[in-house]
């Protein structure tokens, strides 16, 4: 018989003497031994694949928004192609957290609303963070403009938060400032040398891009290779559709399922281009940061066996259960909703 150690059992065959061979019976014989061990060796060889074991980072909310505590591998319900998977253990993941902060400076969010309130939520979601996370940033607009990375420490990045929350747009006269949100999304997984499980990409943006060159597929695929998770704050304004091109248009929803892909989350801010900014100011607090930050530091380490291997980019479904099985469907889980073949 074939284990998850790879070992295996087989009848010896043996002719005592005096004894004659039956040559069609042996030959039989042989043939099946011969079918037994191929199939047990392709078993074993499936088994020990690496790419069949997975972690990841799941998210189990309340509908307050609550991290739900105490859940373990029989707590969760996984499905591959139809197939149920295994999940090996579920334990809350402690790690340290690293987020690279991807803030999006260009023509598109650069107006004064808008950027007060996407500096804003640069610096809640620094401030609500434990102590300990570590910090990247890196500024957009047609490339990276500004970077400071995990190693500077959070000195670095709280002083340059300051100072860019204290910039004037009204009479701006520089040149255009086109939007490669796809292209800095890419540069902020380089912010990790050795990505871990926990480590986060968090984007401040209108979800516009109208200079990258590169496509959503793409980063997905990265993203999914890496492990890294995407989180977002998307800020917009009413009118802000108006003249945009296709491409730009659909960027906000087509990052929403980027972030799900990625096992992250995302929340949204609508403001009125003709708001009184010093009122805004006095009264502006980013809305959902503090959440999210609690998404990225509370989380479980979840460890699954696949049934087969993932050949290309495919979907999966997990769940929460009860102790019958039943799916909680009052229960929010946050995972990555696709799996990447192995390199």
């Amino acid at each position: 018989m074939a284990s998850r150690s790879g070992t295996i059992s087989l009848h010896r065959f043996s002719l005592m003497p005096g004894h004659r061979l039956n040559v069609p019976s042996a030959i039989r014989d042989i043939g099946l031994a011969t079918l037994l061990v191929a199939s047990l060796v392709s078993t074993v060889t499936a088994q020990q694949d690496p790419c069949l074991d997975r972690t990841v980072a799941v998210n189990v909310l309340t509908e307050k928004g609550d991290s739900v505590n105490g859940l373990t591998a029989k707590s969760f319900r996984a499905e591959y192609q139809r197939q149920l998977v295994e999940v090996v253990s579920a334990t809350r993941d402690i790690h340290t957290r690293r987020i690279a902060i991807v803030l999006d400076t260009s023509r598109s969010i650069n107006q004064n609303l808008t950027w007060y309130a996407a500096t804003s939520a640069a610096k809640r979601l620094y401030s609500t963070a434990p102590g300990e996370t570590s910090f990247a940033l890196l500024t957009f607009a047609t490339q990276v403009e500004t970077r400071i990375e995990l190693t500077e420490g959070r000195v670095a990045v709280a002083k340059a938060l300051s100072a860019m929350g204290s910039e004037d747009w009204t009479n701006y006269k520089g040149p255009t400032r086109k939007t490669a949100l796809l292209d800095a999304l890419v540069e902020g997984l380089g912010s990790f040398p050795a990505p871990a499980l926990g480590d986060v990409v968090f984007a401040i943006t209108d979800g516009d891009d109208n200079a990258s060159h590169i496509d959503f597929s793409e980063v997905r695929r990265k993203f999914l290779s890496t492990g890294v998770r995407l989180f977002c704050f998307l800020v917009s304004e009413p009118l802000s559709l108006r003249g945009r091109t296709r491409e730009e248009a659909s960027g906000p929803e087509e990052m929403a399922q980027l972030v799900r892909a990625t096992g992250g989350d995302f929340t949204s801010v609508e403001l009125d281009p003709q708001g009184d900014l010093a009122k805004f100011q006095r009264d502006f607090v980013p809305p959902g940061i503090t959440s999210l930050e609690r998404e990225i530091a509370e989380t479980y380490r979840v460890e699954i066996h696949l049934p087969q291997s993932v050949d290309k980019e495919k979907g999966w479904k997990l769940q929460v259960v009860d102790d019958s099985g039943k799916s909680i469907s009052k229960l929010r889980i946050i995972y990555p909703q696709k799996l990447a073949p192995c390199p």
